[in-house]
């Protein structure tokens, strides 16, 4: 679960007081669980130091992307080390190309290399180019201003070193006969078989009167912990190892007698077991005999010729994954956008509201915040209904949203990460 305290949606905690301005201190969200708190000295009569601060709590600071304020964060944070190190008392003592030498500071003091010296002193004067462009807008000057002109003046000149783009799909598989455009199409409908395929064995097994009753139960306690989120044989206490291996028992017996070798092979890959790498529906069946108890509950161990095989947790199929995604349908998912052109960035601020399904299909909105504010959204293409890629979709933001109600409120979809309770 992702608890990123994002100044866009971030509540203040009780242990938290509200903060007067100030000159010295900013408080900046940067993804991170707690806001980060970044100051200068109190007594400071730098430009450089005041002009930073007053960037760090500008609406046009808090307005960008995550990624954007974490580089520039960095930048600001690394330069004020420099002024620290060259001991600046006062804006005499600092030359006017000091961006050359933090040039130089940042080669011989980070692992930085390549393009990255030349991005990490650029986010560096990102408070200079706000606050000159603010001073316009205003049509105002001070003694700050040309101070800050001088500085951009001896600004030094970057040319980015030539990248090595990606090899396209194809070419990273020795003597693959297929085009990037077979693999892609290949990806997408592994994932909507996967979609289809989990959903498909959760209506199955939800069938089972007393799993759906557990089910029933278990929702009213923490889903991100055992035994919902897992079950756990063996390493905790033991009342919790006896209260798993009495829940899992049902679950593990009903796979067993289903004759599902798909949903069989899904619970195989939580076992340790001596059939490995391929394993027969005989040997699975005599796997499930060994881990079923005659006291209905489920193994820690069993032996087999001689050979004792601990069973310390079930994770492949859970109690969870029958009333929310699973791990798998969440990465299949993910996968599946991403081959619809949605970047990770852009995964990671999609909503359940972005999504619309109506008579002529199922679309997502993405939001690219980088971008100029009239360019930012994008849209995935429309999968028309009674399609393979409509249904395993949405099939997936149905489970989705089914779960909302139950879910820790930072981890709902609508208010937070898609799929954030699941990490």
């Amino acid at each position: 679960m992702d608890d990123s305290m994002d100044l866009n949606d971030f509540d203040i905690p009780a242990r938290v007081l509200p903060a007067q301005y100030s000159k010295t201190e900013a408080l900046v969200g940067i993804g991170q669980k707690e806001l980060k708190r970044i100051s200068v000295p109190k007594d400071t009569k730098l430009t450089l130091h005041l002009v930073s601060i007053d960037y760090l709590h500008s609406i046009k600071f808090k307005g960008l992307a995550v990624l954007s304020r974490q580089n520039q964060v960095r930048g600001i944070l690394l330069l004020f080390k420099f002024i620290a190190h060259n001991n600046y008392q006062s804006d005499r003592d600092v030359p006017q190309d000091v961006f050359a030498e933090f040039l130089q500071y940042v080669i011989k003091n980070s692992s930085q290399k390549g393009n990255t010296v030349g991005a990490t002193v650029k986010y560096s004067k990102s408070p200079i180019d706000w606050y000159l462009s603010e001073i316009e807008k205003v049509n105002d000057r001070n003694n700050y201003c040309d101070q800050l002109r001088l500085y951009l003046a001896h600004f030094p000149n970057f040319e980015r070193s030539p990248t090595n783009p990606y090899p396209p799909l194809s070419e990273m598989f020795p003597n693959c006969p297929y085009s990037d455009t077979e693999i892609v199409k290949s990806l997408r409908l592994i994932c909507c078989w996967t979609l289809l395929e989990h959903k498909r064995q959760r209506e199955v097994i939800l069938l089972d009167s007393e799993i759906n009753d557990l089910v029933t139960r278990l929702k009213k306690r923490n889903i991100t912990a055992p035994p919902v989120s897992f079950g756990v044989f063996s390493g905790v206490k033991k009342e919790l190892n006896d209260e798993c291996r009495a829940l899992y028992y049902p679950l593990v017996k009903f796979v067993s007698n289903s004759n599902d070798l798909v949903l069989m092979e899904r619970l195989i890959q939580s076992l340790r077991h001596p059939f490995k790498p391929s394993t027969s529906l005989d040997e699975m069946q005599l796997i499930f005999k060994k881990v079923l108890q005659l006291d209905e509950r489920v193994s820690k161990e069993f032996k087999y010729k001689g050979k004792k095989y601990q069973q310390p947790s079930i994770r492949s199929i859970v109690y969870r994954d029958l009333f929310a995604p699973s791990l798998v349908e969440v990465f299949a998912a993910q996968c599946f956008l991403a081959s619809d052109r949605v970047q990770t960035s852009n995964l990671e601020r999609l909503k359940l509201t972005d999504v619309t399904n109506n008579d002529r299909g199922f679309q997502a909105e993405h939001v690219k915040g980088r971008r100029n504010k009239r360019h930012q959204k994008g849209i995935t293409s429309v999968y028309p209904p009674e399609e393979l890629i409509h249904d395993a979709i949405d099939g997936y933001f149905d489970t989705l949203k089914s779960c909302q109600p139950i879910l820790p409120q930072k981890a709902r979809a609508n208010g937070s990460k898609l799929n954030s309770f699941v990490n």
